[in-house]
């Protein structure tokens, strides 16, 4: 059994935008521990309070000056 995760971004057409951009991946169940784990790191190193939203879209980034001053997490990314 596998996990699938997606979103989407600009579901509204509207004159200035005019596009859709989707994103998804596939992980397989015995995985989803260890990706949640990765996921919650990632967040925390970057200064994302739980609960809030961790979106494509920048906009919906907190107003914490964490998100924008954090520290290189690149080290938490799978090779």
């Amino acid at each position: 059994m596998y996990l699938f995760l997606s979103d989407e971004t600009n579901t509204t057409q509207s004159d200035t935008v005019q596009f859709l951009i989707f994103g998804a991946m596939v992980i397989p169940m015995e995985n989803a521990p260890a990706a949640v784990k990765e996921v919650l790191e990632i967040r925390q190193c970057h200064g994302y309070p739980p609960g809030s939203e961790f979106k494509f879209d920048t906009r919906s980034k907190p107003n914490n000056p964490a998100t924008t001053s954090a520290p290189n997490c690149s080290t938490l990314l799978p090779n």
